[in-house]
């Protein structure tokens, strides 16, 4: 009798083990999607996509650029460069000289339009909603006057504060892009002999939202204005970067909190 029992609840059996296992595979496939849409948000591919326009094939410089030559491409927005050349102005830079090679797959600037031949102009690069701000730089400021058109930068800026009578200098501005250093605008691609001529400049011009400006053009008469070069592709920002003053400086505690956090980075590109 009992073993007549034992096989009528085999079958029954089966059937939980395979709900259950069912279950934990539908399980992991939604921790899955969840995990992946995390990444997505993390690296910054979630969310919509823009059609820009790319390079089908190398593009010398001092050429026209021909339809043949161009192809659209879908970036996510967050990788989106401001200057970028958008699916609906293809028209806008058929036959325009290039002033400076842009390579196979490479997205189109409007600032690779700089040539004196062009009808580009700095306001075709500033798009709807930016503005373009031009800030006072020194030899040191500007990376010893190797800043280039196209780079990216944070925006520092030292100040005294009113109430403690104290210098202290923060981080105004992250991943900021140049849109121009002196009256030169441009993309990869420059000759030594073109760094080294323009290495005379004493203003960058920098894409910026509204709000931005104003605070740079306050910034900028009230303090002193650094900038730091920073990795084209790094998109990332420090939401909490404290401000810097002399008990940092002179602090033993906090300056080996620093170090440590250089020391991870270290590590990490490792």
């Amino acid at each position: 009798m009992a073993e007549e029992e034992t096989k009528a609840t085999m079958p029954s059996n089966r059937k939980k083990i395979l709900f259950a296992s069912l279950a934990l595979a539908l399980m992991a496939v939604v921790l899955l999607y969840i995990y992946n849409q995390q990444l997505q948000v993390k690296y910054g591919v979630a969310g919509d996509k823009m059609v820009v326009i790319a390079a089908k094939y190398d593009i010398a410089a001092d050429t026209k650029v021909s339809q043949d030559a161009l192809m659209q491409v879908e970036i996510p927005e967050a990788y989106v460069h401001p200057s970028s050349v958008y699916a609906n102005e293809w028209d806008k830079i058929l036959g325009q000289h290039l002033a400076y090679t842009v390579r196979a797959g490479q997205v189109i600037l409007w600032t690779d339009f700089s040539d004196p031949r062009s009808d580009v102009e700095l306001n075709e690069v500033v798009k709807d909603g930016w503005r373009g701000i031009s800030i006072p730089v020194d030899i040191t400021n500007s990376m010893g006057g190797l800043l280039q058109p196209n780079d990216h930068v944070d925006i520092l800026g030292t100040f005294m504060k009113p109430e403690k009578k104290e210098w202290v200098t923060i981080t105004l501005l992250q991943n900021v892009t140049v849109l121009a250093v002196g009256d030169q605008l441009g993309s990869e691609g420059r000759s030594v002999k073109d760094e080294r001529s323009s290495r005379g400049y004493q203003v960058v011009t920098v894409l910026v939202t509204p709000e931005e400006a104003e605070l740079l053009t306050f910034s900028v008469d009230k303090g002193k204005i650094s900038l730091t070069l920073r990795n084209e592709n790094d998109i990332t920002t420090e939401i909490a970067l404290p401000p810097k003053d002399f008990s940092d400086v002179f602090g033993e505690e906090k300056r080996n909190e620093i170090q440590t956090k250089r020391n991870d980075l270290v590590t990490i590109i490792r």
